[in-house]
């Protein structure tokens, strides 16, 4: 079986796209892309978890999930975000993977 965690791919609208946590994950699908290729916008998928010890889930686009904006900066995806307390706005770190769309989450915790 392939590390898929260790490729590197870019988005491509339509895609599967996974934010890796430290254990759990969690599915996305690209709906932009811009031009150069440094900015897009992820949205969240519908899952449904089949059998949660073995981790199966199912998982389809969903056009009413939450949507995030993405940028390559500084040598990552960072995510734009507004702190839900203070109102300041910025971007942070976001691991993601493009390419496939997987949902996990951690039993043991």
């Amino acid at each position: 079986m392939k590390n898929l965690d260790s490729q590197v791919k870019g988005p491509v609208v339509g895609e599967g796209a996974t934010e890796l946590m430290y254990s759990d994950r969690r599915a996305y699908f690209v709906t932009y892309v811009s031009e150069n290729g440094k900015e897009c916008k992820i949205q969240r998928a519908k899952y449904k978890c089949l059998d949660y010890y073995a981790g199966r889930y199912e998982v389809q686009p969903d056009t009413e999930g939450e949507e995030l904006t993405l940028k390559f900066r500084y040598g990552k995806w960072r995510v734009f975000y507004t702190h839900r307390w203070t109102g300041e706005t910025g971007w942070a770190p976001f691991k993601v993977a493009f390419g496939y769309a997987r949902e996990y989450e951690d039993p043991s915790f």
